[in-house]
């Protein structure tokens, strides 16, 4: 369970302060998927930084498993993150000089729950199973994308977090890694909160917020 409460965020350059949530409040139950749309620089990376205990907020509380993320310190905050989120980049950050299996092997070894049927299952249903022995460089933009939904899926996390997880990819291959994603959190009982401009990708999820005015609206799913 995650319980959002009066979450507000603000970021100063020089003089200029801009406002990015303002008291946001949201509860995510145990196995719910949550789509997060909005217009560019609306605030839904920021949130899943807070979310991810990548940022602080200025005001508020992310309270999950009874414990306020927002108070950890910098070491509880990577503990945090190793053991209980899974994170799909939006530039991917895969780690270039390591090949793609050991990319996708690194955070479940952290955990020591290293499952390499797991993982070889999870490469031949993203279809990455033939790029397994190359690095991040000799992959396209598509192909990156996949390695770093594998790699965050692969330590088994409690929480997903995935910024436009599908934005390299053309229409067939979204939806096919798009309903991967949904199904594997769901098997394996993982929170999903996904940063989307796809309206159609957002409509699968549990519930679809909208994040506009530094506020979440929810959306109706038709």
């Amino acid at each position: 369970m995650i319980k959002i409460e009066a979450l507000s965020k603000s970021y100063q350059d020089g003089k200029q302060f801009t406002q990015v949530l303002d008291n946001l409040n949201l509860n995510i139950a145990p196995k719910q998927q949550i789509a997060i749309t909005g217009e560019s620089g609306s605030g839904k990376s920021t949130l899943l930084h807070l979310l991810a205990c990548l940022d602080k907020p200025d005001s508020g509380s992310i309270i999950i498993n009874g414990q306020n993320i927002c108070s950890f310190s910098p070491r509880l905050s990577d503990a945090y993150r190793q053991k209980t989120v899974g994170i799909v980049f939006q530039k991917f950050n895969l780690i270039e000089c390591l090949s793609v299996w050991e990319n996708i092997c690194f955070p479940a070894r952290l955990n020591q729950n290293l499952d390499e049927p797991y993982l070889l299952n999870l490469l031949q249903q993203l279809g990455i199973a033939e790029q397994r022995h190359k690095m991040p460089v000799d992959l396209s933009g598509g192909e990156q994308q996949r390695v770093a939904i594998a790699r965050a899926l692969s330590h088994k996390p409690e929480l997903v977090l995935a910024d436009e997880p599908t934005g390299n990819l053309d229409d067939k291959n979204s939806d096919k890694v798009a309903n991967l994603l949904f199904s594997l959190c769901s098997l394996h009982n993982a929170m999903l909160v996904m940063v989307t401009h796809s309206q159609q990708l957002a409509k699968q999820a549990h519930c679809h917020y909208h994040l506009s005015d530094k506020k979440l609206t929810l959306q109706a799913n038709d």
